[in-house]
């Protein structure tokens, strides 16, 4: 790129007027003498810079300890701006793939890793061995850019944490007593505004079941009939009271539409945009379809024999209950969202046929 441009972003970083006002008093902050404005388009551009540069001198690395889809693709780092992530078929060779980064890039750029940083997970029933066991100590879950990863493939933890954090977002914003006297229409737009960003940011790579959506709806009942503020009846039991309020929640909920439809409808929107092919070399659209369902189809016919320990397909590692796979989940989506329910919650996009192979998607 031209120099100009170069030295026009980076002084848009380092020399900003930024006024700081507290009550009657205003301070200027002085220059930045390095580092980039948080949350800034530039400073996310500036921030790929150091780690594309590192990886682009650790090809063969990457080839010989990186995930092997196939004999030409192979998943070994991938970053998001300053958070780098690698894969690998063992915990060692993932491990080693960050250790040889962050020499790079210490040598190459002066950056360091801080220890508090670093975290690995192995799927159970794996070999734990790591490069170095004072420094990566393997965990039971893993947390990546505000997702809950789980080394049983479960969703169970992350969406207890969403659930906790959508409450929170709730009694923040919905419960002050300020909102009495406001339309119960004006608190459910509030409702959606405080409550559903959280749910929505979240919830599209859960795989959708029944007892997920059964969590969703009952959340989203218990919210809207707080909102309704219904009265209750003179000489009236508290239980009557309860299943009453939660009645009319439930109608007023149906009428508004459910959250669980609203989860089913943005999984399969998720998996139609993974679909695209723009996005065929992404890790996601690549795992898709990395030993999906006609994979276990397969791995079922040959095998007439079932053992406790490793099941039907002769996969598992360790002995306990398999997690639900991505297309079982989308299939169930895909027969639970009802006819035109696309149409209210996302009206610009177009749900997919239950035989839809890869293809564009249509907006």
């Amino acid at each position: 790129m031209p120099r100009e441009l170069a030295a026009a972003a980076a002084r848009h970083q380092l020399f900003p007027k930024v006024s700081l006002r507290v009550g009657d008093i205003d301070a200027d902050l002085g220059k930045r003498s390095r580092g980039s404005l948080t949350g800034s388009r530039v400073a996310g551009a500036l921030g790929l810079i150091p780690a594309e540069a590192t990886l682009g001198k650790m090809s063969e690395v990457c080839r010989r300890r990186g995930f092997q889809l196939d004999q030409s693709v192979h998943l070994a780092i991938a970053t998001y701006v300053d958070n780098v992530y690698s894969a690998s078929h063992t915990l060692y060779n993932a491990t080693c793939l960050l250790d040889e980064f962050e020499a790079r890039i210490l040598a190459d750029w002066g950056l360091k890793i801080k220890h508090s940083s670093k975290a690995c997970m192995v799927a159970a029933g794996g070999d734990p061995s790591v490069s170095d066991a004072s420094v990566w100590a393997p965990a039971n879950s893993f947390e990546a850019l505000g997702h809950i990863l789980e080394n049983t493939g479960a969703r169970t933890m992350c969406v207890d944490r969403t659930l906790a954090a959508m409450w929170r977002a709730f009694w923040a914003n919905c419960s002050l007593h300020r909102l009495r006297e406001v339309p119960l229409q004006q608190r459910l737009k509030l409702l959606d505004r405080a409550v559903l960003p959280v749910f929505d940011y979240r919830c599209s790579r859960w795989p959708p079941a029944a007892t997920l959506e059964g969590r969703i709806d009952t959340c989203q009942r218990r919210m809207v009939g707080l909102l309704m503020r219904v009265p209750r009846h003179a000489g009236e039991p508290a239980p009557d009271y309860f299943r009453r309020r939660a009645s009319e929640a439930k109608d007023l909920c149906r009428q508004r539409r459910w959250w669980s439809h609203r989860h089913c409808f943005r999984v399969l929107d998720w998996r139609a945009h993974l679909e695209r092919p723009r996005n065929s070399r992404s890790w996601a659209a690549e795992l898709l379809h990395w030993q999906g369902e006609r994979w276990l189809q397969g791995r079922r016919a040959q095998r007439h024999s079932y053992s406790l320990h490793a099941g039907r397909t002769d996969t598992r590692l360790a002995a306990r209950r398999p997690r639900q796979r991505w297309h079982d989940g989308a299939r169930y989506a895909l027969e639970h969202v009802p006819p035109g329910s696309h149409a209210i919650l996302y009206p610009n996009a177009v749900l997919p046929s239950p035989s839809a192979g890869r293809g564009p998607r249509q907006f």
